[in-house]
């Protein structure tokens, strides 16, 4: 991701100085379909917030995301539909809001004691 300041969003989440010019590459191409894994990974509060903006901007002008993410705030903003795996195997696939209600998920993410008691 590219901003104004040129602080690039690396791979890994982690913001860099005058780097990641291959993504910033790629944004200027206009691809239509962006893979990103674990983009919010290392940010603070504030960091993800701008990701989540960032990232609603590229969907509303059509782009594609493939999202590999642990948080669920970005995931709920971002994503239309979703896909969760655990340890390999895909548990279901459906409407973001639907599958992220569902107990096998809960259990997936946060294990099957906490899933039980709510969190």
């Amino acid at each position: 991701m590219v901003d104004i300041d040129h602080t690039i969003i690396g791979v890994h989440g982690h913001q860099e100085q005058g780097a990641g010019f291959g993504s910033a590459r790629a944004l200027m191409a206009e691809p239509r379909v962006l893979l990103l894994d674990e983009p919010s990974s290392g940010m603070s509060e504030q960091e993800i917030i701008q990701l989540r903006g960032r990232l609603a901007a590229l969907t509303g002008r059509g782009t594609a995301l493939v999202l590999v993410e642990h948080n669920l705030n970005v995931v709920r903003s971002v994503c239309d539909s979703v896909t969760v795996l655990n340890l390999g195997h895909r548990i279901c696939t459906g409407r973001t809001a639907e599958v992220l209600a569902r107990q096998d998920v809960a259990e997936a993410f946060l294990g099957t004691a906490a899933a039980s008691q709510g969190g």
